[in-house]
């Protein structure tokens, strides 16, 4: 699942609203009103026109999944939304956490990176399972967040 967007430029695949890669592999892509690209720094405006279209999409239970793995805190959001009204858990993978950028700052953080943090956060508070990449990932980067990282598992 993915935001849908006409950019020629980009390629005419990023428009289609489903795209069949495999025989159990889709891409589903969401449309809103605003068709255009748009820079992951942009994207927060189109999060309420998004949930709105995934919902919808959800509604029909032949097109609901049994789980949803959610990148980053936008998409987080997004499977929070799912979780509410439908039941469907997610897992979440968190990548390049904003708190962690925050350490490196020698100024105060922007509105922009408090924003993510707070997404970040609420992203994590719902969750039913969280996958990271590393060790330090799990045991500095979440748990700064206030979780608990305990039943880590190494699956390497």
């Amino acid at each position: 699942m993915t935001r849908a967007f006409d950019d020629p430029a980009l390629g005419l695949v990023h428009g289609k609203v489903f795209q069949q890669l495999q025989p159990k592999l889709i891409i589903r892509r969401l449309r809103t009103a605003n068709a255009s690209y748009l820079a992951k720094e942009a994207l927060a405006v189109e999060l309420p026109a998004l949930q709105k279209a995934f919902l919808a999409l959800l509604a029909n239970p032949a097109t609901r999944p049994d789980i949803i793995h959610a990148h980053f805190a936008d998409a987080a959001l997004l499977a929070q939304a799912a979780k509410d009204a439908y039941g469907v858990p997610y897992i979440y993978t968190p990548h390049s956490l904003g708190i962690d950028k925050l350490w490196h700052l020698t100024t105060e953080a922007g509105p922009q990176l408090s924003a993510r943090i707070a997404q970040e956060s609420a992203a994590l508070s719902g969750v039913d399972a969280i996958i990271v990449s590393s060790r330090d990932e799990a045991e500095r980067q979440v748990s700064a967040y206030g979780l608990n990282v305990d039943g880590y598992t190494n699956l390497h």
